[in-house]
């Protein structure tokens, strides 16, 4: 049976991916916030290194944030700092701990970018910065890995149509917004192990039909 492992597991994304790929009779493995500090690399090494990850053939990273409302001069250096942590450090660390039994089963490994690094948009620029960064991080892994079988590629949701989102919605807009469920078909799916996709970054603006 195959295993994938699953950042953020406990957020609405998160969920909507373990329950996807249980579907597809996978075995699943989550990581979430009260087992271990993505942004420390020690503790990231040290939990990965007491699973068994024999059968890993997927990484799913769905751990990230955003801080915005403010003009890049305007905006605060530490929410700078934040959201590199958040949204490339937390990366980082999780694909320098699994890569090597990653490459070995020629798995697959999916982040979930931001929509701010396809079309600019104002008072989002350190956000977009990071997940900019994520984005160049995850095609330099699937460049490196080619060779090997490994796969790695860049999911790209519009607005999520979250619980939490909904209360902000305004004139029907959520309607045309993507749910948590048809992410994780996307992401699912480019972890199949018949899928060969790799190196792309791959909007998914709603509408997706399963």
């Amino acid at each position: 049976m195959n295993t994938v492992l699953i950042t953020g597991v406990k957020g609405n994304l998160g969920r909507a991916v373990a329950t996807e790929f249980n579907h597809r009779g996978w075995n699943v493995i989550g990581l979430d916030r009260d087992d271990v500090d993505c942004t420390n690399a020690d503790e990231v090494q040290s939990w990965v290194n007491r699973q068994d990850l024999s059968t890993l053939a997927a990484v799913v990273h769905t751990i990230g944030g955003i801080r915005a409302g403010r003009a890049v001069h305007e905006a605060p250096l530490d929410d700078a700092n934040v959201m590199m942590n958040l949204n490339y450090f937390t990366t980082l660390h999780v694909a320098r701990a699994v890569l090597p039994r990653l490459r070995t089963n020629a798995g697959a490994f999916v982040a979930v970018g931001a929509q701010a690094t396809l079309n600019v948009t104002q008072a989002k620029g350190y956000y977009a910065a990071s997940k900019a960064a994520l984005n160049a991080l995850v095609l330099t892994i699937a460049e490196e890995g080619r060779h090997d079988g490994l796969r790695a590629n860049v999911v790209v949701p519009s607005i999520l149509r979250t619980p939490e989102n909904l209360e902000w919605a305004e004139g029907g807009e959520e309607e045309s917004w993507v749910t948590p469920e048809q992410v994780a078909y996307v992401i699912a799916a480019l972890c199949d192990t018949n899928n060969r996709t790799s190196g792309a970054i791959i909007p998914v603006l709603g509408g997706v039909a399963r």
